[in-house]
This record gives C-alpha cells, structure tokens and sequence, in this order.
C-alpha cells in the first residue's frame, strides 16, 4: 500500500509557538503510513535540529539563513534579478500609496511579487498540502502547489487590526481554515463571515521531548541566583506585553520584593524595552537575554513562569509550563480560559503593571496557593496522554483525502 504524501510549509524553525508545534506533530506522525516533505522559506531555527530523519526537508526557497530586508535587497542588485525588483516595487507602491500600510495586505502584495520565482520550484503532486502558518506559507501553497486537498493554519486570534481582505480570497482556496482554540475560531468567523471552512484543530505537544531537555543542565544565569526566579518566553513585540512586564517589575522593585525576571525571547521592541529598563534602574532585577537553544532548561528551574500578553491564540508556552508543572502568572487575555483557570492551575491577573505584580506578590506571598497550584497542574497531566493522542488522531483525520 502507498504511503499519504504530505508537505508542511513554514517559514523557518525558530522559537515560536507555531514551530513548536509542528515538530511535535512531526515527531508523533507514523513515517510507515505517510511520506513528509517539509519546506522551509529560509533552512534556519533552533528547532531544527528537532526534525526527525523520516522528514524529507526541502531545498529552502530563499535561503539558508533569515536575512534583512536591506541585505536582501543588495544582494537581489547584485543577482541582477530587475525583473524581481520592478515587481516588488509596483507592489510596495499599492501597500504604501493604496493601502495605505495596511500590514497584512502589505505582506499578500509582496507575496505576489515572490509567486514567479516560486511557482515551479516544486512540481511534486502531493495528498495534502499544508501552510501550517498564516501569511506566506498560506500563500505558497495556494498559489504554487499541487495537491488533492490543501489545509491552512491561523495560529493568532484574528483581529480588527489584523484582518485582511485579500486574505480572504485566500482562505477561499482551502479545503479547511484551520485554527487552534475556540476563542481562535469565534474570531476567525467574526471576521470572515463568508468563510464556511474554519475548524478547530489543537496544536501537539510532545511531554516526552519537553521534559527530557528541561533535565539537560541547570543555566548558568540561575546557578548564582537566591532570588525568585521569574522566567518569561516569547518575541519583543506589543503582542507579548514585556513594556508592561517591566513596569511591573519597577512596582515590584519599590514594594521591597527581591527578585530576578529573565525574558527569552527577541524582537524588534529590544532597543526600546533595554532603554525603559535602564530607565527604570532594572538592570539587576530584569534581564533580556535573546533566544535560548533549549527554553525548558530556565523554566524547569524558574519559581514562576509568567505569561503578559495582550493577546495570543493559544499559547504553547503555557502548555509547555503546565507539562513542567510550573507556578504560572499569566494575564487575562481574551483566549486565557481555553487554557487556565484562576486559582486552580495558575493565577490570573488584568493586562496592567499594577494587576501583574499583585499576582506575582501573590504568588510568591501564599506558598499553599502555589504548591495547590502544582498539585492541581500533577493531577491534570495525568489525563494529557489521552488528549494528546485525540489531538494526533484528529491531525490524521485531516490528512485523509
């Protein structure tokens, strides 16, 4: 019997939620029912060493680092590649003078400048192709590959301000929109009424691999460290609320509270959250410390995990602290409750300095409230063998043609 041939799309490998997941999902797949090939934008990331040898990993598209867009654009002159450049340039006109910075219509036109180099770099016929992350991926395999059924994933509750009509016409294409909490799904048909092809499919996690890293050494930066340890993971941007995080930390600070809040993590708000830090005498206490190979290590050892974002879809950080069975603070964004529950497997705070530092000084005030809190996140992981495995079968589902 022939195996199901399978293509992901993804941009990179880095240290995202959405990248998270799909090596997960890659090291659950049966490599004895499916042939799976991976494409990469750029053969980059820190997961990628996480790709099983059954994975067929493609030529990347563009390149085998992540490069800026200043050197990409040196480095097209160079090529002489003008045709590419007089695209690009019609199109960047429409973002700015058209659409006026409109961020997502902004990325589909410079995607459709990208279609003709890409078009025959794969002419492979596959069951299911799928972009498991919305933007670029979604795009390449509408617009480039042939397959029987095609699949695409939005890992962000969608938004106002984050809402696309071009996009629209893309979903369109798609056997099925595929998002990954009920809050995710509310939004996404919210947003695009006209779409009757959005369902709910949860991201994987893998326990096994998580715990195993996590026991791989203690870091250097907790080994001196006889304060509480606060770890925090995600990109430095307005979504993940560090600007916040930080004034929080001065109110901490002011309240006497000893402690050191580490943020993994990097982005383009860095120049500005160092200068607020600085500004706020943090130094000592608040420490961004960039992208970490292995993330489990500092929450393994960490006394709190703490989540501050603004929004999120649903937060692989947070699943990953309740597989390590952390103490975790997080913020009361709109899909938070598809995850945790106040005062039973974490403590929920508003999106404000002062709401997160009451819940952390909670947290590390109520030493009962903390060990219940773990009790509670124990007992819970007991039934996540089960869920996982409903996860997985509901991925094979979609793989049927």
């Amino acid at each position: 019997m022939s195996k199901t041939k399978l293509l992901f799309v993804i941009q990179a490998l880095g240290a995202g939620g959405a990248e998270k997941a799909l090596i997960s999902l890659l090291n659950y797949i049966d490599y004895d029912k499916y042939e799976v090939d991976l494409q990469l934008f750029y053969k980059a990331g820190i997961n990628l060493k996480f790709v099983p040898d059954a994975v067929n990993v493609l030529p990347p598209l563009i390149g085998e680092e992540v490069v800026s867009g200043k050197a990409k654009l040196k480095k097209d002159i160079k090529d002489m590649r003008f045709a590419y450049l007089l695209r690009k340039s019609w199109y960047l006109f429409l973002s700015r003078f058209v659409f006026k910075h409109k961020d997502r219509q902004g990325v589909v036109l410079k995607w459709k400048s990208e279609i003709p180099d890409m078009k025959n770099k794969n002419k492979k016929h596959y069951d299911v192709a799928m972009g498991y992350m919305q933007g670029p991926p979604t795009y390449y395999v509408s617009d480039c590959i042939d397959a029987d059924k095609k699949l695409c994933w939005f890992h962000i509750e969608c938004s106002e301000k984050i809402k696309c009509d071009m996009e629209s016409e893309y979903f369109k294409k798609f056997d099925k929109v595929l998002t990954i909490s009920p809050v995710c799904v509310d939004a996404l048909k919210r947003f695009y009424p006209e779409l009757d092809n959005v369902e709910l499919v949860y991201n994987m996690n893998c326990p096994k691999l998580i715990k195993g890293l996590s026991e791989e050494f203690i870091p250097e930066e907790f080994k001196e460290i006889k304060e509480t340890k606060i770890v925090s993971i995600g990109r430095l941007c307005y979504q993940k609320g560090f600007d916040i995080a930080i004034d929080a930390a001065k109110i901490l600070k002011d309240d006497g509270y000893k402690f050191k809040w580490l943020v993994l993590g990097r982005g383009k708000d860095k120049e500005a959250l160092d200068k607020k830090i600085k500004e706020h005498n943090l130094c000592n206490e608040f420490s961004l410390l960039g992208i970490r190979e292995n993330p489990y290590v500092y929450m393994k050892n960490a006394d709190i995990v703490l989540q501050t974002s603004r929004y999120e879809g649903k937060s692989i950080v947070l699943d990953e602290a309740k597989i390590l069975e952390k103490p975790i603070v997080c913020t009361k964004y709109n899909s938070v409750t598809d995850q945790l529950c106040d005062n039973v497997n974490a403590v929920l705070t508003p999106i404000t300095a002062e709401g997160i530092a009451e819940g952390i000084k909670k947290m590390i005030d109520d030493e009962n409230l903390k060990n219940n809190l773990v009790k509670n996140l124990s007992e819970s992981n007991m039934n996540e063998i089960k869920f996982e495995n409903d996860v997985l079968s509901s991925h094979y589902k979609l793989f049927e043609v």
